[in-house]
């Protein structure tokens, strides 16, 4: 048995409140290394890394529209 099937096999016996000291634990070793946290909610689990990449894809969607509409009045 691996390590990573040992610890699932694990996690699934805690309580709530223990795996949120779980995660807590995970955030911080994330934060110790440098690394973006991770979130979970209804639309599934991202990184900072993905959140940020999605904001600069709204963002320069939205240049994108800016610069047709002003270009469109300029005719």
């Amino acid at each position: 048995m691996t390590t990573l099937t040992e610890i699932e096999s694990a996690v699934a016996d805690l309580s709530t409140e223990e795996l949120r000291a779980v995660e807590r634990m995970l955030h911080r070793l994330y934060q110790q290394r440098g690394l973006g946290l991770v979130y979970d909610d209804g639309m599934g689990v991202m990184t900072e890394e993905d959140l940020i990449a999605e904001g600069d894809a709204a963002f320069q969607a939205y240049d994108r529209a800016e610069e047709a509409h002003a270009t469109a009045e300029a005719r």
